[in-house]
């Protein structure tokens, strides 16, 4: 999972817009959260941790990802929550 939205974040990266008369370059940070096996967390929890991953990556300096790491990695369903932020 990290690799795929690595490949996207780079991707991004790379495209430019032009905003008036200029030309833009827009980046993103991920934060990723899942539950793992059967254990069972509520959207709002999911949404919080994957809030924290976000900010997480942002102190690293933006435009990263940050997954957060458990034991196991089985049944991740992982929930997205992207930053996207003009330089």
């Amino acid at each position: 999972m990290e690799i795929t939205i690595n490949r996207l974040r780079e991707q991004f990266a790379e495209l430019s817009f032009p905003f008036q008369g200029q030309s833009v370059s827009v980046t993103a940070s991920f934060g990723v959260a899942g539950f793992f096996g059967k254990e069972l967390l509520g959207f709002t929890t999911l949404m919080r941790k994957a809030d924290q991953m976000l900010y997480e990556a942002k102190r690293a300096g933006r435009n990263a990802c940050r997954i957060p790491t458990h034991r196991t990695h089985s049944s991740v369903t992982a929930v997205l929550a992207a930053y996207h932020e003009l330089w």
